[in-house]
């Protein structure tokens, strides 16, 4: 049995027909080496990204689902033995029929911001229900490590602070430590700024108007503003009041891809999904490229 949001599923001991449906489920189901037949991405991208495909390492390829969508007649037509909902937005209406076509676990419990689950979480439960718990030790083991090595590289960071978020359709969101991407800076030691609007929050991200963009203002900011032309986005670089922000004159910025890029067949796409998709595969995707940029930034 399986403990989750809405209760308690019995799963199989050794499913052999997974279906992840939350972002980041079907990642980790690679991590672990289970069975899965078909996961969705989270940006409706149609191929497994080469991140994923290269873990794979002798599995069989899934079949890809669009994420931005619940298709139940397209899982129900996969047969799945268990299916994977945890880092998901899941109402329990949704819990329920899924359930239907086979037992389900939802995200764990007390879980207050679904789509916010931590990678510890994700990878804890994900490996209780395709029984793999002892793999997931180990995973999660190998990726501390490799935080903890980064964490030494780069002493600096624990005396930075940080602001990140992203700029998309003419203004900046920001995000908060429920948000995977905030929570993986915190993991590398920085520090939250603390300088960023109250209001319009919901637990992962809040949009700050252009009005109070020097509320951005840290050690080190980072933002996902790089098209698929790879320049950042003209936009955000006319706006007077970001240009005025310390952090953004004197260069101690470091810039991502934004969501556009992050749907292309690019190395930056790659490595922009791996970041927002986050989870044990893609923290160890994303690590080294990730410190070489922040290290940049806080060096300035």
């Amino acid at each position: 049995m399986v403990e989750h949001r809405f209760g308690r599923t019995a799963v199989p001991s050794r499913p052999e027909r997974i279906v992840a449906l939350g972002a980041g489920d079907l990642e980790t189901a690679i991590a672990l080496r289970a069975p899965v037949v078909a996961g969705a991405d989270m940006f409706g991208h149609p191929r497994l990204r080469p991140w994923a495909r290269n873990a794979l390492a002798g599995l069989p390829e899934p079949e890809v689902l669009d994420g931005r969508r619940l298709a139940l007649e397209e899982i129900a037509r996969l047969r799945p033995d268990l299916i994977l909902y945890v880092n998901s937005e899941t109402s329990e209406t949704e819990y329920r029929l899924l359930s239907k076509l086979a037992p389900t676990v939802a995200a764990p419990p007390g879980t207050v911001h679904p789509r916010a689950v931590s990678w510890r979480d994700q990878l804890r439960i994900i490996g209780a229900a395709t029984g793999r718990a002892t793999v997931a030790q180990a995973v999660r083991r190998r990726v501390e490590g490799d935080l903890l090595a980064q964490r030494r590289r780069h002493p600096e960071f624990s005396q930075r602070t940080i602001n990140a978020g992203f700029f998309s359709g003419g203004q900046v969101t920001a995000w908060l430590p429920g948000d995977r991407r905030m929570g993986l800076l915190l993991e590398l030691g920085f520090r939250p700024a603390g300088s960023l609007p109250t209001a319009g929050r919901n637990g992962e991200s809040v949009v700050v108007p252009d009005e109070l963009l020097t509320r951005l203002d840290a050690d080190v900011l980072l933002l996902a503003a790089v098209g698929v032309d790879g320049r950042v986005a003209p936009d955000l670089l006319d706006l007077p009041l970001y240009r005025s922000i310390p952090a953004v004159a004197e260069g101690r910025v470091a810039y991502l891809p934004d969501a556009r890029a992050v749907t292309a067949d690019t190395p930056a796409g790659d490595f922009g999904s791996a970041f927002a998709i986050g989870g044990a595969l893609g923290i160890s995707t994303v690590l080294d490229p990730l410190c070489e940029v922040l290290a940049e930034a806080a060096a300035r």
